[in-house]
């Protein structure tokens, strides 16, 4: 990546082995809750158009025009930073009977206008109304959230892990309560702050032709700024605690559980490689001791998996079960860490995962959005080769040895279950 003033950063992957061209923003800050709520709410208005596109049907007919061009905005939180990201595709010119640059321009002129000509004018009535409707969406999704009972039986997790302090385990659209407080104004400034401070990272991939793209991207009124992010040691602080497993009744007639495990901060790739792999063999993947045994085996569960939570160095593990099996299926759980071990014995059951893994490797790579994500690693990232080559290198390396050691190091925390109970027990 060339960065082509202080913070800005751009780059540009020829490319012809997909049929779109794809454009890729992300403006990263440090993440607090009210900024979050509030990159929410201005990612829901820049789907909606700008100024000058004055609605979301001008804006999807303009998309339509484009031979069917693509706009999604979205916003995530990764560990202490969040992510404002706007990305747009657009067939390959060159595959159309048209002209391409005047395409290519013309698609280029609605990003523009999509970032920098926003108006968040507090007397303009029909901005106003567009603006109350996408909050009472925004807060209907985080009610629909909770409703689901396996989103919330990992929210209660996260409140008892950290103690109910929301900011170490609120995600990437922050709260109701500053969804609800948020005006026009709240957008205003974080979107100035936003367009004038963020670290912003600008890919795009595919095949242009008698494009200046650089050069046009360079004169997007982005100043310079001093942000310095980095993601080496973007990890979220988290207290070991080791708590009884607590039971809640819910409606319903499914229950579901959910268990916290420490696990070591994965800081080299070898050390997350290592941790994809426990992972991988414990709950994550199709042959995992989780599934064939909790699950096919005894029975025990009507879904169950593994998943890591990298930046607060947690394993968790997410069941939906009988409620009243809930103790033997805590037991079952717990027996598959020894499981594990009796299975690295075989020396066939490692490298069956690892090529797994490998396998899933290759086809996430597959994929423009995530060439230009391994692009941005370079300034999100610096000093560590994620080339395919180095990921194969890693994994083969592994021992039984290696993983049996960082099983040993996996400590239990906490569990909750929602227990399903008809409305009336």
């Amino acid at each position: 990546m060339r960065e082509i003033r202080n913070g800005v950063y751009y780059t540009y992957t020829p490319s012809t082995k997909y049929k779109s061209n794809l454009l890729v923003i992300k403006l990263i800050a440090p993440y607090n809750i009210k900024r979050a709520s509030i990159r929410a709410l201005l990612s829901r208005l820049f789907e909606d158009g700008s100024e000058a596109i004055k609605n979301k049907s001008i804006l999807e007919k303009k998309l339509a025009d484009l031979y069917g061009a693509t706009l999604s905005v979205s916003v995530q939180r990764k560990g202490n930073f969040h992510e404002f990201s706007l990305t747009s595709s657009i067939a390959r010119p060159k595959l159309l009977n048209d002209n391409t640059d005047k395409l290519v321009e013309d698609w280029f002129k609605l990003i523009y206008s999509i970032l920098f000509e926003q108006n968040f004018d507090q007397n303009n009535s029909e901005l106003v109304a567009s603006f109350q409707r996408e909050k009472q969406m925004l807060l209907s999704l985080l009610e629909r959230d909770k409703d689901d009972k396996a989103n919330l039986v990992i929210e209660k997790l996260m409140e008892r892990l950290y103690e109910n302090a929301e900011v170490y385990y609120a995600d990437g659209l922050g709260n109701e309560a500053a969804i609800s407080s948020a005006t026009l104004g709240d957008l205003k400034r974080e979107y100035e702050t936003m367009i004038n401070d963020s670290l912003i990272l600008i890919g795009v991939h595919g095949e242009f032709i008698n494009n200046p793209l650089e050069q046009e991207i360079s004169n997007w009124p982005l100043p310079p700024r001093s942000s310095n992010i980095s993601y080496l040691d973007n990890y979220i602080t988290t207290k070991l605690i080791e708590e009884a497993v607590t039971v809640e009744k819910v409606d319903g007639q499914q229950t579901y559980l959910a268990l916290a495990y420490y696990i070591p901060m994965a800081i080299t790739l070898r050390q997350k490689i290592l941790t994809q792999v426990l992972n991988g063999i414990l709950g994550s993947l199709p042959n995992s001791v989780l599934f064939t045994e909790v699950r096919e085996s005894e029975g025990l569960a009507y879904s169950i998996c593994s998943s890591v939570d990298y930046s607060r160095h947690l394993l968790i593990i997410e069941a939906g079960i009988d409620g009243e099996q809930i103790e033997t299926v805590l037991s079952a759980i717990n027996q598959q860490f020894n499981t594990i071990n009796q299975k690295l014995l075989d020396s066939n059951f490692l490298n069956e995962a690892k090529l797994t893994l490998l396998s899933n490797e290759i086809q996430s790579r597959d994929s423009q959005a995530v060439e230009l994500y391994l692009e941005f690693n370079q300034i999100l990232k610096p000093g560590i080769d994620f080339t395919f080559e180095n990921y194969h290198h890693i994994i083969e390396t592994l021992q039984p040895d290696d993983i049996a050691s960082l099983l040993a190091k996996v400590k239990p925390s906490i569990g909750v279950v929602l227990k399903g109970c008809e409305a009336d027990d």
